[in-house]
């Protein structure tokens, strides 16, 4: 048996090579990082959605599988942040329990990164589309636009080889019910919303409706002449009808129009809106990582 004073000088080597190899890991994360961002990013504001997106892992193909059912086109744009890889091990684990995704990443930079693309592939999603695509600085000061663009180009050229289905664009940091995706994808007809939890300081913000069920106002915090209230995370969109009517998020909308914008070039009235209803008054919520 060991005496207490070996014990204790064995825990404490123990102890030593956990924190150096804890070092090391988080020193080769952060050195691939930084040559990911190397170069500044473009301050150029003309033109920017002609900026080459990178395809990066698994494009090949339109990474179509044999499945003709009707699928989540989940689109997600992330950036480097000392959350990212927690955020995106939560988001994946979500996608792993839903039915028929496709997920695609896009990340903000020049090219993908190697780190994110080995963590999320040892998960073996079905259908996991890596894109890359960079912002530009622009005096609206949106996020995510571009991203979410490229994604929609990635689907406009593979239309023809994948399946029917619904678009939504679901931030990295957002926490999701996978139950909740299964019925906007087998509910959506052309346009859905719904609740989002958390937001602006409110519990939820969402659709009003009347006692037959048909949207008539919003619930939410700030209209600021918004003719559709919602967030990001509070609707999704029939593909068809997004590649019909060739929409795309448009970094000329003011700061909190971006939404608003797109739903204005896919319907005329919020009478034309779905609500989908899940087992929870919210079912998606308007989290943030925080480190």
């Amino acid at each position: 048996m060991l005496t207490n004073k070996r014990l204790h000088k064995q825990l404490a080597l123990i102890l030593l090579s956990g924190i150096i190899l804890t070092i090391l890991a988080t020193s080769n994360y952060f050195s691939e990082r930084q040559s990911d961002n190397s170069e500044p990013r473009n301050s150029k504001e003309e033109n920017p959605e002609k900026e080459a997106i990178d395809f990066g892992f698994n494009t090949k193909e339109c990474t179509v599988s044999k499945n003709s059912e009707r699928s989540l086109f989940f689109i997600t744009p992330t950036h480097s942040s000392n959350v990212q890889l927690p955020n995106l091990v939560r988001l994946v684990q979500t996608l792993l329990l839903t039915d028929n995704v496709y997920w695609i990443l896009v990340e903000d930079a020049k090219s993908i990164n190697t780190t994110v693309q080995k963590m999320l592939t040892a998960y073996n999603i079905k259908n996991f589309v890596y894109l890359a695509k960079e912002s530009v600085h622009t005096k609206k000061g949106h996020r995510g636009v571009l991203q979410r663009n490229a994604g929609i180009d990635w689907l406009r050229s593979c239309r023809p080889s994948i399946p029917p289905g619904v678009v939504y664009f679901a931030d990295d940091d957002n926490t999701y019910d996978f139950k909740f995706l299964n019925l906007i994808t087998k509910n959506t007809k052309d346009v859905s919303v719904f609740n989002v939890g958390l937001i602006a300081g409110w519990l939820y913000e969402g659709p009003k409706l009347d006692n037959d069920g048909v949207i008539v106002d919003w619930h939410t915090g700030w209209r600021g002449g918004r003719k559709f209230c919602v967030d990001m995370a509070g609707f999704a969109v029939d593909l068809d009808l997004l590649l019909e009517k060739a929409m795309v998020f448009s970094l000329d909308s003011a700061p909190g129009y971006l939404e608003d914008a797109l739903l204005r070039g896919l319907v005329s009235s919020i009478k034309e809106l779905q609500f989908i209803p899940g087992n929870n008054i919210v079912n998606v919520w308007h989290t943030k990582t925080r480190w």
